[in-house]
């Protein structure tokens, strides 16, 4: 929870049996509300008089400098100024999960299905992992790569609703970027197409046109495979899968919002990078499910 330490503050603390060493906002935070135990030992930790803590409200972002025995009454409090908010020390991880929840925006995902087909609305949605996730929203932009019967790059969608999407979560990543289908057909997007061998083999006369070898795909079943290949499946149709044929920049397709990982905020945001994560949520919306 706590591999994110380049915007934080540190604090010089010492144990009598560990000496010296320092932690950041977020471990001090860890501390207090751990009793001021070392981590290591357990022993009482002696803190830096001399070092100000800043504590924050992250719903009104009312600030102040104290001591860390204030902090250490302080942390955990309900802000006087605007009696919403939960004072932390500025830009620890619970300040940061406590800003978003003050802040947060939540797209209402519900309007854009259809209301007598479940399986069925208006967005797609690109799955990856936490560390694409990432350098895509911090790059502004989602790489096309090779894909398809043609190996032709391309950025891949589903338009499967997210409350069917426990496979592609499980396959491909538990984060996703939303978009518009009208949106991405403006920019040359639309759904891949699956062509069985023989309807394959009867282009080959004419040829398959550059533009349209980035959305061909082989559907191959046992029962209509061509002699040979009786024992190669190849169906990939259940993705409903989307694509536009060249890289996506958030300068000309601003995506509708993000797909985070269920569970509480802290759950969300664990993990490496959890500032990044956090201010790219509040940049963005997120889709609710």
């Amino acid at each position: 929870m706590t591999e994110n330490l380049k915007d934080e503050n540190y604090f010089g603390i010492s144990c009598p049996n560990c000496g010296e060493f320092e932690l950041s906002c977020t471990q001090f935070e860890e501390i207090i509300l751990d009793k001021l135990s070392c981590p290591k030992c357990n022993s009482f930790l002696n803190f830096d008089n001399n070092k100000l803590v800043e504590i924050s409200c992250p719903n009104c972002q009312e600030k102040k400098n104290c001591d860390w025995l204030e902090a250490v009454v302080t942390v955990g409090q309900t802000c006087d100024s605007c009696c919403k908010g939960t004072l932390h020390l500025f830009n620890s991880f619970y300040f940061k999960v406590e800003e978003y929840r003050c802040h947060k925006k939540i797209l209402d995902v519900e309007k854009f299905r259809e209301k007598k087909r479940a399986d069925y609305w208006e967005i797609v949605t690109h799955f990856c992992g936490r560390k694409e996730f990432l350098s895509i929203l911090k790059d502004g932009y989602i790489k096309a790569k090779p894909t398809g019967k043609f190996n032709k790059k391309a950025v891949c969608f589903t338009e499967t609703p997210l409350v069917h999407a426990k496979r592609f979560r499980e396959k491909f990543g538990n984060f996703g970027i939303a978009f518009f289908k009208h949106r991405v057909l403006n920019i040359g997007g639309q759904p891949a197409i699956y062509l069985t061998d023989d309807l394959i083999e009867a282009q080959k006369k004419l040829g398959f046109s550059d533009e349209l070898k980035p959305f061909v795909n082989i559907i191959r079943r046992p029962n209509i495979a061509p002699s040979g290949k009786e024992k190669t499946r190849i169906d990939f149709s259940h993705e409903r899968e989307w694509r536009v044929p060249a890289n996506i920049r958030f300068d000309e397709i601003r995506p509708i919002g993000l797909v985070l990982p269920q569970g509480t905020e802290m759950d969300k945001f664990a993990g490496s990078n959890w500032f990044d994560l956090v201010e790219f949520t509040l940049e963005y919306t997120e889709l609710n499910f």
